[in-house]
Order: structure tokens, then C-alpha cells, then sequence
């Protein structure tokens, strides 16, 4: 598979993170990030970089029904145990 024109333009991938750099009280963390996946793994390959978005998934309405029950669920739980420790 041929070179995409817009290849020579990616910047190298970060190595690692670093935590605390500019904090003199605490003391710096480096942390070691992955390798990434092949540039034509990547959403978008081909485009030129600049036009490179993320695009937020979109989530299944059955899926996300079943999030906001869960969330109303937690909170109902949250409540009864309030009054549960009230009551006894």
C-alpha cells in the first residue's frame, strides 16, 4: 500500500507523560505510554492532519436507556440506605 501524501506531516508519537514537572514540591513522575497502531490503523488516515477530528461513537438509544436506569437505580439505592440508617 502506497504512502499517504499527508504522511510526512504526522508528528512522532509521545514516548511518555510527565507528571509534577513544574511543581518543585513534588516530585516529577514519568510514565511510559504505548506504541500506537500502524498510521493506516488510525481513524481518518489519509487526510491531511489538520483535518483529523475525534468523532464521539455513537451510543445505541437501547444502550444508553440502559445507563440512565442504572444511574436512577444508584440513586434510589443511595436514598434508601439514607433513610434505612435513619429509621433503625
Amino acid at each position: 500500500m502506497a504512502k499517504s501524501k499527508w504522511e510526512e506531516h504526522y508528528l512522532p508519537h509521545d514516548k511518555f507523560v510527565l507528571f509534577n514537572e513544574k511543581d518543585e514540591r513534588l516530585v516529577t513522575i514519568k510514565y511510559a505510554l504505548p506504541d500506537p497502531p500502524p498510521l493506516r490503523q488510525i481513524d481518518n488516515y489519509g487526510l491531511n492532519p489538520k483535518k483529523q477530528f475525534f468523532k464521539k461513537p455513537i451510543i445505541p438509544s437501547r444502550l444508553a436507556s440502559l445507563e440512565k436506569a442504572c444511574e436512577n437505580l444508584e440513586e434510589v439505592w443511595e436514598k434508601l440506605n439514607k433513610y434505612k440508617g435513619i429509621l433503625t
